[in-house]
């Protein structure tokens, strides 16, 4: 039976190559986009090294006054993070990063722009970087202050001209640091680990920063795999309750932990300290993929009926035949979905090469976009759903003509 409907749509779809090049065109562009898309979200969410997974995060911050209601607020500061998050239940390890911020490096008199980001020696316990030479700084090189430098494998080629780097000292804003280490590029999508460069917190040019509960920090959680996620947002908001204040200006803080979804939707909906649902999130990029689809869907409708109005002598001598309206609506569909598959591939390969278009522009540094196998899996989901969604109701709706009105030219 599927033999036959295979031949038969061959033939359909060869006899009219113009309405076929339409839904071709229509189906590939559609998939593409939503192929490419689905691609960047994982490159930015999704569980990649060096970062591990399940990470929870301490970011956005906020200090008031009750009375007069004035506020200050940015990332957390380096006390909150030390004093207050430090030993929450049902955490294995917790670091403290930066946001990368531009330098500038001065070697052999040549100025080169370079990606900062300060970390503590917990940051390079928890992270899995793959070191191509040498290792991270510890805690005792932390708490000592030592200028060094662990650099990523495009700044060892642009600085020391790809030669090893280890032992090399690199002039950043003026200060010498000793490189220690040399790891793989890391992909500025993965927000919480990027860098060129990468140097202890103590070598702050102050201290100042230790002090306060509001600043330039980002606390990274990794909780236990047995672990209650509620539970330690709760145990946060106490220790939220016991904060000193070194001042009379604030006498209120808000904070909170994030899984990576939450952050992203608070980014996004600017709610940072309210109730955070990143079920909200997942619903809206599906309900935005599902009108996506469904919006060209509609027009392959319009198309198909039209192409099958076509195909009205053929279907009444079928059904004058014998042919059962199962069996036309079999056939319609199936047509209908060889055809979205066909697209399908052809949208695969539209995204691909528009993923690379993107990496030769070097629009995300480091970045290589990958379609694995679960992007393939929801593609090739969205693309038989696409399939029926066009099919089933010009199939049906042909399949219940009349063979008299259809053989006598009354169809409408």
């Amino acid at each position: 039976m599927f033999q036959n409907y295979f031949k038969i749509a061959l033939k359909v779809l060869m006899r009219r190559k113009f309405f076929t090049a339409i839904n071709l065109l229509v189906i590939s562009l559609t998939l593409s986009v939503l192929i490419a898309l689905t691609t960047m979200i994982e490159a930015l969410m999704g569980s990649h090294e060096p970062e591990p997974p399940e990470l929870l995060i301490i970011a956005n911050t906020q200090v008031r006054n009750s009375t007069s209601f004035d506020h200050d607020g940015s990332l957390a500061g380096y006390r909150l993070l030390t004093q207050y998050a430090q030993d929450l239940p049902g955490i294995e390890r917790m670091a403290i990063t930066e946001f990368p911020s531009q330098t500038i490096s001065f070697q052999n008199q040549t100025k080169t722009t370079l990606m900062l980001r300060r970390t503590d020696a917990r940051f390079w316990q928890m992270m899995n970087f793959e070191f191509l030479e040498g290792a991270a700084f510890n805690q005792a090189d932390y708490e000592a202050g030592k200028r060094f430098a662990i650099i990523n494998e495009a700044t060892r080629n642009q600085v020391f001209s790809g030669q090893s780097a280890v032992g090399q000292m690199l002039d950043l804003n003026g200060t010498s640091f000793q490189v220690i280490g040399v790891v793989r590029n890391i992909p500025d999508l993965r927000i919480l680990s990027f860098g060129d460069v990468w140097v202890p917190i103590s070598t702050h040019s102050h201290d100042g920063y230790r002090h306060d509960l509001v600043g330039n920090f980002v606390g990274l959680l990794q909780p236990a795999p047995d672990a209650d996620i509620h539970l330690i947002k709760q145990a946060f908001q106490q220790q939220l309750q016991s904060v000193q204040f070194h001042t009379s200006d604030y006498d209120q803080i808000r904070s909170r932990v994030f899984t990576g979804w939450e952050l992203v939707y608070a980014l996004t909906s600017g709610n940072y300290y309210g109730d955070v649902n990143a079920n909200r999130l997942h619903f809206f990029l599906t309900g935005v993929a599902l009108l996506f689809m469904a919006l060209p869907a509609l027009n392959l409708v319009n198309l198909n009926v039209s192409r099958m109005m076509e195909r009205a002598s053929e279907i009444g001598v079928r059904k004058t035949f014998g042919a059962s309206s199962g069996s036309l609506v079999g056939q319609f569909v199936f047509e209908n979905v060889f055809l979205t598959v066909i697209g399908g591939v052809l949208g695969f390969g539209l995204a691909t090469v528009g993923l690379g278009w993107l990496e030769s522009w070097d629009v995300f540094r480091y970045t290589n976009f990958q379609i694995n196998s679960r992007i393939l899996g929801f593609a090739m989901g969205f693309t038989l759903f696409f399939g029926l969604l066009s099919g089933i109701y010009p199939a049906w709706k042909m399949s219940k003509l009349h063979p008299v009105h259809v053989l006598s030219g009354r169809v409408a």
